[in-house]
């Protein structure tokens, strides 16, 4: 057995009587919507416009390299398209339909034209022709955060660099239109506008290029009164079925719509387990789509495993840093993870079973960051991806069968950045 995996496995085991988690081996329940969501009527089910309905998730490889030339992969029949060229970016982002790059002259979009739309206790699928939205301008640095749908609600793009906050309109977006809810001045600093009901959570700056706050402004644009509650250094968000989960200096800030407010937020804060130090706190959160569970790295030491349904942490450690870490959330609450030597790690949160770990599949170590800056980790039901963007390719990983390597995936365009689509 590897020897760094054993101290992972060993302290995950002790560290849940510690924090007081509960750990089940029932199967999680299905994806619910997040609170506050809308949804269409079981009308309208095949009739999107441009759209056909699959019978199975359209899962895309969507790679950019650093010229920001595209290609998106159909990872069910190898089907290989280009894309538009965006400009040259710097960060990829996505939420399972729309890509998001950063470039110099804003935020570029593509629609990749894959989609699932979660409708209560099951998903419909869908399948369009893929096409550049356009480019919203406001700064070079953007961080996004999108809703639980697609079609509707919204889009929380924050610009770093110029303090620009915008909810776009995920129904204008989803018929090729940027459109903003409402763009807001929130101030120089690292901020971010998280998608809830309406409107939005929006981070409120401080003196020190980080925030003091989060508030909720609607789709007017305007705070709504009593809704600003305290969020020191906010980093990284996810929207969840049982919330939206903001990360704070003190551990996680769980927003939800309270109807009998009239639609303002209610928040739950889930504090760090006493003894947690300030390096280790969570500072991105990753998941599969429709899950109630998130994980993050936890500095040089392992990862974090947030349950937003029950409130609770619950701390993985290991003896070599993680890159990337994302909770699959299924029956034996898989977590899986990339190590600074390119290796993937993968623990069983419900089972005393030993962790698995690969190999290391990225050509270049992890020191060298300049040309591993894009490497990605995503989670889906059953298989996982990370891209190599020294070697060119994207490897499939069968995560509850040992880590095996399912297949290497080549795109068309070198995956310096990679999103997966469809989800």
């Amino acid at each position: 057995m590897n020897r760094v995996f054993a101290s992972f496995a060993v302290t995950a085991v002790a560290l849940a009587s510690l924090t007081g988690c509960v750990v089940s081996t029932e199967q999680p329940p299905p994806a619910e919507p997040v609170t506050g969501a809308s949804y269409p009527d079981d009308s309208m089910h095949g009739t999107v416009q441009g759209a056909q309905e699959s019978t199975e998730a359209p899962l895309n490889v969507v790679a950019v390299d650093a010229m920001g030339h595209a290609s998106t992969t159909d990872l069910l029949d190898g089907t290989e398209s280009r894309l538009e060229t965006l400009g040259v970016p710097t960060a990829l982002a996505s939420d399972g339909r729309y890509v998001f790059a950063s470039t110099r002259d804003g935020l570029s979009i593509i629609d990749s034209g894959m989609w699932s739309w979660a409708h209560g206790d099951h998903f419909h699928y869908y399948r369009a022709a893929p096409r550049s939205v356009g480019t919203l301008q406001g700064g070079a640095q953007a961080t996004v955060t999108g809703s639980a749908l697609s079609t509707s609600g919204g889009t929380g793009v924050f610009f770093r660099d110029t303090g620009k906050a915008v909810l776009l309109d995920n129904a204008e977006l989803a018929e090729g239109r940027l459109k903003s809810v409402f763009e807001v001045d929130a101030g120089v600093h690292k901020g971010l506008v998280a998608p809830l009901g309406d409107g939005a959570v929006v981070t409120v700056a401080g003196d020190n290029g980080t925030s003091l706050a989060v508030q909720f402004i609607g789709s007017s644009g305007q705070p709504v009164p009593g809704t600003e509650t305290e969020c020191e250094d906010a980093s990284g968000s996810a929207n969840t079925p049982a919330g939206l989960v903001i990360g704070c200096a003190g551990g996680a800030l769980v927003a939800t719509v309270d109807e009998a407010s009239g639609g303002a937020p209610h928040y739950q804060r889930i504090s760090y387990p006493t003894g947690t130090k300030a390096e280790d706190r969570a500072e991105r959160f990753d998941g599969r789509k429709g899950r109630t569970s998130v994980a993050a790295v936890a500095g040089n030491h392992g990862a974090w495993v947030l349950d937003v349904r029950e409130g609770t942490w619950r701390r993985i450690l290991a003896d070599v840093p993680l890159l990337k870490v994302s909770a699959v959330d299924d029956k034996e609450g898989h977590v899986v993870a990339v190590d600074t030597s390119g290796r993937i790690h993968v623990q069983k949160l419900n089972s005393n079973d030993r962790p698995d770990v690969s190999k290391p599949l990225l050509a270049k170590s992890l020191e060298d960051q300049e040309s591993l800056a894009g490497v990605e980790l995503v989670t889906d039901q059953q298989r996982a991806y990370v891209n190599d963007p020294a070697a060119g390719t994207v490897h499939e990983i069968a995560f509850a069968d040992g880590a095996r390597i399912a297949r290497k995936i080549d795109t068309a365009a070198k995956p310096v950045f990679m999103a997966v689509t469809g989800r």
